[in-house]
C-alpha cells in the first residue's frame, strides 16, 4: 500500500495522539508528588492517601480491555474524543473538589475516562502509518512515555512549589484542562471519525469477575490495619480466591455465541508461556510504584523537603529508565531473556544500597545517597520491562496481540495498585510500631529487595533452563 492511501496529515495528528496519551502517563507519576500536600490540606487517614493513587490504578485497569473493544466495535476516533473529553471534565472537579470523597469520585471516573482513551491511541496510529513509517512512529511513542514519566514528578513538584494561582497541589489537575483542550482541538482537526462494525459483544462476565477480585484484594490490603482487620475484611479477601477459580473457569470454557468473545481468548489464555510471564509482569509491577508512593510521604512529611525538591530526588529513576531503554533498543532478540535478569538484579543491587544509605539523609544536598540508588534502579527497570514485555509478545499469535498487549497493561496496574497498598501497609504499620519514620521507610525498600530477589533467581532459572534445553 502505498503512501498516498494514508493520511497526508498522519504526524500531525500522531503529535495530538501523543499529546493525550502524555496526559495519561504524568497523571499516574504526578500524583506522588502531591499526595503529601493534600494529606495535610484535607487532613486525611493513610489509607485514604493511599486510595487517591490506587483508584485511578483500578479503575484504568478494569476497563482497559472492554473499552478497547468498544473502539473496535462503534469507532476508535469517537472513544478517543470521548475519554479525552471525559478526562479533562473529570480532572477539573479532582482541581475544584472540596472533600475527599468528591477527589475520590472524581479520580475514579477520571481511571475510566483514560481507559476509553488510550487503548484507542496506538489502535489509531497503527492504522494510519505505513509499515516503512511504523518504526519511526513507535520511536516516537516510547520517547514520549519517557518523557512523561520524568517530567511527571519534576513538573508536579516545581507547579505545586511555585503555587501557581494560588491552588496549591490542585495545580497538578488543573494543568491537564488546557492540554487537554489542546490534545482535543487537535485530534478533531486532523483525525477524521470513522464506525467499526465488529459484531460482537464485550465479556461483562469476565471483566466483572476481575473488577471483584481486584477490589477484594486491594481493600482489605488498604483498610486492613486501620479497621483492626475486621470479618468483612477478611470475607472480601477470602472470597477473591473462588472468584480466582470462577474467572479461570469463565476464560477456558467455549463461547456457543459467535458474537460473544471473553476477555481473553481461548487460545492466548491457553498460552501457559503468556499467562507465566503476564503473571510474572503483575507481580514484578508490585515492586516499585509502592516504593516511590512512600518515598515522597518520606522525603516530603518527614525530612520536610518541598516537593519540588522531592521530585528532583525521584527524577534519577525516570531518567535511568530513558538511558537504558534508548542504549538497549536496538539489541538482538537473543538478548531479552538476559535483559530481564540484568534488570531484575540491577533493581535488586539499587533497593540493597539504598536501604543503607537513605538514613544518611537530613538535607537536600545530601540526596545523592538516594539518587544514586534510584538511577541503578532506572537502568535495571529500562532494561528489564521492555525486554519481558517484547519477550511476552514474541511468544503471541498476531491475531491476539491487542488483546495481549491490552491484557497486560491492564495487569500491570493491578500489580501497581497491589504494591502501593502493600508498601503503604509496611510503612505506616512499622511507622505506628516503633514511630521511627526512617525505620519504617527500610522496611519498605527490603520488601521491594526481597522480592526482586526472588524474581532475579526466577528469571536466572528460567535462563539457565531454557539455555539447557537449547543444548
Amino acid at each position: 500500500m502505498k503512501n498516498e492511501q494514508y493520511p497526508p496529515n498522519r504526524w500531525h495528528a500522531l503529535f495530538f495522539l501523543l499529546l493525550a496519551n502524555f496526559l495519561n502517563i504524568l497523571d499516574v507519576t504526578i500524583v506522588n508528588v502531591a499526595i503529601p500536600r493534600i494529606y495535610d490540606d484535607m487532613g486525611i487517614s493513610h489509607s485514604q492517601a493511599q486510595w487517591i493513587s490506587i483508584i485511578y490504578l483500578i479503575s484504568f485497569a478494569a476497563f482497559l480491555l472492554p473499552f478497547g473493544k468498544c473502539g473496535d466495535m462503534y469507532g476508535k476516533v469517537r472513544f478517543f474524543k470521548m475519554g479525552l473529553i471525559a478526562f479533562v471534565v473529570t480532572s477539573l472537579i479532582c482541581a475544584i473538589s472540596p472533600n475527599i470523597e468528591i477527589l475520590m469520585f472524581s479520580r475514579l471516573f477520571q481511571g475510566l475516562a483514560s481507559a476509553m482513551m488510550v487503548p484507542q491511541v496506538l489502535a489509531i496510529a497503527v492504522s494510519m502509518f505505513p509499515v516503512d513509517e511504523k518504526t519511526k512512529m513507535f520511536g516516537y511513542v516510547g520517547i514520549v512515555g519517557s518523557l512523561a514519566s520524568i517530567l511527571g514528578p519534576i513538573v508536579g513538584g516545581a507547579l505545586i512549589s511555585l503555587n501557581l494561582l494560588s491552588l496549591d497541589w490542585r495545580i497538578i489537575f488543573a494543568i491537564n484542562i488546557p492540554i487537554g483542550a489542546i490534545a482535543y482541538w487537535g485530534a478533531k482537526k486532523n483525525l477524521d471519525s470513522e464506525v467499526e462494525t465488529q459484531k460482537q459483544r464485550i465479556d461483562w462476565i469476565g471483566n466483572s469477575l476481575i473488577i471483584f477480585i481486584s477490589i477484594s484484594l486491594i481493600v482489605p490490603l488498604i483498610e486492613g490495619y486501620s479497621l483492626g482487620w475486621q470479618p468483612w475484611l477478611l470475607i472480601m479477601l477470602a472470597m477473591s480466591l473462588p472468584s480466582i477459580w470462577g474467572l479461570n473457569c469463565w476464560l477456558k470454557s467455549p463461547t456457543a455465541d459467535s458474537s460473544q468473545t471473553k476477555l481473553i481468548s481461548i487460545s492466548l489464555y491457553k498460552n501457559h508461556i503468556f499467562t507465566n510471564q503476564a503473571f510474572f509482569m503483575m507481580l514484578f509491577g508490585a515492586t516499585t510504584p509502592g516504593l516511590f508512593f512512600v518515598l515522597a510521604y518520606y522525603i516530603q512529611g518527614v525530612l520536610g523537603f518541598s516537593p519540588f525538591e522531592s521530585g528532583v530526588v525521584t527524577l534519577a529513576f525516570p531518567l535511568g529508565v530513558l538511558i537504558s531503554s534508548s542504549v538497549l533498543k536496538s539489541s538482538p532478540i537473543s538478548w531479552q531473556r538476559y535483559r530481564v535478569v540484568g534488570g531484575c538484579f540491577s533493581l535488586t543491587i539499587a533497593w540493597s544500597m539504598l536501604y543503607f544509605t537513605v538514613n544518611y539523609v537530613s538535607a537536600f544536598d545530601e540526596l545523592y545517597w538516594v539518587s544514586f540508588p534510584l538511577f541503578i534502579g532506572g537502568i535495571g527497570m529500562g532494561s528489564a520491562i521492555i525486554a519481558l514485555f517484547q519477550s511476552i509478545m514474541s511468544n503471541v499469535d498476531r491475531e491476539d496481540s491487542g488483546t495481549a498487549s491490552g491484557a497486560m497493561q491492564a495487569l500491570q496496574h493491578i500489580g501497581m495498585a497491589i504494591g502501593i497498598g502493600i508498601a503503604g501497609q509496611i510503612y505506616f504499620i512499622s511507622l505506628d510500631l516503633y514511630e521511627v519514620p526512617v525505620l519504617a521507610m527500610k522496611n519498605c525498600v527490603l520488601y521491594s529487595a526481597i522480592m526482586l530477589a526472588g524474581f532475579s533467581m526466577k528469571s536466572l532459572y528460567d535462563l539457565i533452563r531454557v539455555d539447557n534445553q537449547c543444548h
